[in-house]
């Protein structure tokens, strides 16, 4: 008995070391594949002209994978809106301006992070878009309002949809950052105001650390977040391999929920591939994620992703 239970548990590890392995080869194989993009696309233009624009617009609204279609979310997003892939479609954005020829320099991510609710119960705790400098402005491209805007017309309307209490905080951030370091992420009331995703986090307090607010006309404050703060709260596709954005996964807390070949697919359709047929999840998988009460009442995974 004794010699069968060893064995079961060396054929155990090994199938979990197989698991982790091949996680590792695929997340690598898809940062790989990012890299071609970010690094091989031209840099001949410094900022896009209107066509150029509503073209990007409708390479990211439309594209195989990142498009927010009901098939997509049986395949990428069960329970449906779980994850809500917004960081995704900001990285279609970004690696399509990439690809059009736009300067890594002509490219950045605005985060808005806070409470954010269009009713009396708690939606999302941050939204990202990718803005892109067009020759007058900066530009948001992003599909889930249904057009090109320029940077701060995309701040009114999302304001005036979801943070209407106007207590959000906005960032931006290099285009390598893909999404707030959810690692910590845990239930309002043990919250300690130390990770930039919590609600009582000060960005006022971390100057020294690169959050630095700066003025832009026609809106209000917006921080720049630059080294070493976005290593520090940020996931990020250039951080060292420890605390890369994982191109298989995401940690909120203590869950580990699979993002179901997204990005592998995602990469496959910006290069030429078609995607992958359909993750199959098992049931401890397809879980709704609860992640405490507070506020206005409790937030899940679908409130703290989208």
């Amino acid at each position: 008995m004794k010699r069968i239970l060893l064995s079961l548990i060396s054929i155990t590890f090994a199938a979990f070391s197989f698991g982790q392995n091949q996680g590792l080869q695929d997340d690598r194989h898809v940062l790989a594949r990012y890299r071609v993009i970010t690094e091989t696309a031209p840099q001949t233009l410094q900022a896009l002209q209107r066509p150029q624009l509503e073209a990007l617009f409708f390479a990211t609204a439309n594209n195989p994978v990142a498009a927010t279609t009901p098939a997509n979310i049986r395949k990428y997003d069960t329970p449906a809106g779980a994850i809500g892939y917004c960081f995704g479609r900001a990285m279609t954005a970004h690696l399509e301006a990439r690809k059009l020829g736009l300067a890594t320099a002509s490219i950045k991510k605005l985060f808005i992070v806070g409470d954010l609710r269009s009713t009396s119960q708690p939606e999302w705790r941050f939204h990202v878009t990718t803005l892109v400098k067009g020759t007058d402005d900066w530009y948001a491209i992003d599909p889930i309002v249904n057009r090109v805007l320029r940077m701060r017309d995309w701040i009114r309307y999302v304001k005036s949809v979801w943070d209407r209490s106007n207590r959000a905080k906005l960032y931006i951030t290099d285009a390598d950052a893909v999404l707030p370091d959810l690692t910590f992420a845990r239930p309002i009331p043990e919250e300690t105001g130390a990770a930039l995703i919590e609600l009582n986090f000060n960005p006022d307090l971390r100057r020294a650390e690169g959050i630095v607010a700066i003025p832009v006309p026609g809106v209000e404050r917006i921080y720049s977040v630059a080294l070493p703060a976005k290593v520090k709260y940020f996931s990020s596709v250039l951080e060292p391999e420890a605390s890369r954005f994982n191109f298989e996964e995401i940690r909120v807390g203590a869950d580990v929920i699979p993002y179901k070949n997204y990005f592998e697919d995602l990469m496959g359709t910006l290069l030429g591939r078609n995607p992958r047929p359909a993750f199959k999840a098992n049931s401890s998988e397809a879980r709704q994620l609860s992640l405490g009460a507070g506020g206005g009442g409790s937030f899940n995974l679908n409130e703290l992703l989208r």
